[in-house]
């Protein structure tokens, strides 16, 4: 397996973002106003038993339906306290992401379970080894900053197993930030 050496910084990797903006400042306020009011009149169902204790905890309360209501005050004052910046991590420091502020970072995605074959131009279901392929490259192109399964390992049957050579060939093939999104183990 070639693997390539020279990786560039992540910091400061991404281009300066935060300029287009589809949406006039009026319009994100109706939004927001909108989200607050239907947080606060209408909530949610079935939340689970610790999440009901947290939310009643800080100002909360349940409707008489049972739904979950999380009046306006407490949401922005959660929303002025919570933590804003976060570590995306990679195998070396080197490949570590901040996502805060107003940087874009690129990725993979996907999770085919079809691909032309290269080699005989033929649609097959996606491989273990095709993960790990593409986890390769991602690490070689300097413009993919994080990788997530583009494709599903179709050739290991069992949910468990596949999920945890997904990681795996992910992990094998790039020190970049990775994220399999496992739902069974």
């Amino acid at each position: 397996m070639v693997r390539v050496q020279a990786l560039q910084p992540r910091s400061g990797l991404g281009s300066k973002g935060g300029q287009y903006r589809p949406i006039p400042k009026d319009g994100i306020e109706a939004i927001h106003q909108t989200a607050l009011r239907i947080l606060a009149e209408i909530g949610i169902a079935r939340a689970t038993p610790r999440c009901v204790d947290t939310v009643i905890a800080a100002g909360g309360s349940v409707s008489e339906a049972g739904r979950l209501l999380f009046p306006a005050d407490m949401v922005e004052r959660v929303m002025e306290t919570a933590g804003r910046g976060f570590n995306l991590h990679g195998q070396t420091p080197e490949c570590d992401l901040d996502p805060s502020g107003t940087r874009i970072h690129l990725g993979t995605s996907g999770a085919a379970v079809h691909i032309v074959d290269s080699k005989t131009g033929k649609v097959r279901d996606t491989t273990l080894s095709d993960l790990h392929d593409m986890a390769r490259l991602a690490e070689a192109l300097p413009n993919i900053h994080m990788f997530q399964r583009t494709v599903v390992a179709r050739d290991i049957l069992d949910p468990h197993a596949m999920e945890l050579n997904t990681a795996y060939a992910c992990a094998a093939g790039t020190r970049k930030p990775a994220v399999s999104l496992d739902t069974v183990v």
